[in-house]
């Protein structure tokens, strides 16, 4: 796994097994510490470009839903996050 832009981590972090409790933290604390509404922003532009959907008018509509839909999951992770034990 290698975390996306947006998220200020280093790019190259390895994706072992070991390491990936680390990189996991590093995302939560950095989406916590971030704008989470850029970063998904971020995201959904990167996923229009790779479909290419970057340039046509009418994909305002997929282009809204995906950055809904990455603004839930972002709320789901802060809520799973958020936990405490005891």
């Amino acid at each position: 796994m290698h975390p996306a832009p947006g998220l200020g981590l280093d790019p190259c972090m390895p994706s072992n097994l070991a390491r990936e409790g680390s990189l996991m933290k590093a995302v939560k604390e950095n989406i916590a510490k971030g704008d989470a509404y850029e970063l998904a922003k971020l995201h959904v532009r990167r996923h229009m470009v790779v479909h290419g959907l970057n340039a046509r008018k009418d994909t305002e509509e997929i282009k809204d839903r995906l950055l809904q839909e990455e603004l839930a999951k972002m709320n789901i992770f802060s809520i799973g996050s958020s936990k405490k034990t005891d």
